[in-house]
């Protein structure tokens, strides 16, 4: 614990490996004895660690730039289809409307 201003605390943890979720427990006492001691189970989730990344396809391109630590990765892949992105350039996509 780390006091940040009168009467407030900061904590910092590291949670189990194998953890889903987090409980707080905080307890507190007066000059006069009296005590307080309050549980919030499940408080907050914990993601699950990132999968191994699979090899990529050759084209294959992410469709998110990669996240900030901390932050849910976006799995999406994309592979330009070139082809048809010619034949739409080329007038053809005029067809298909």
């Amino acid at each position: 614990m780390t006091p940040t201003a009168p009467g407030r605390f900061a904590a910092s943890y590291t949670a189990p490996r194998n953890a889903s979720s987090v409980a707080l427990r905080v307890s507190a006492a007066d000059a006069a004895g009296s005590t307080v001691t309050e549980t919030i189970w499940n408080a907050y989730g914990i993601a699950a660690a990132a999968a191994p990344a699979r090899p990529a396809d050759p084209g294959e391109k992410a469709a998110c730039p990669a996240a900030r630590p901390g932050f849910a990765r976006c799995f999406a892949l994309y592979q330009p289809q070139v082809a048809v992105n010619r034949a739409i350039a080329a007038g053809a996509g005029a067809a298909w409307s």
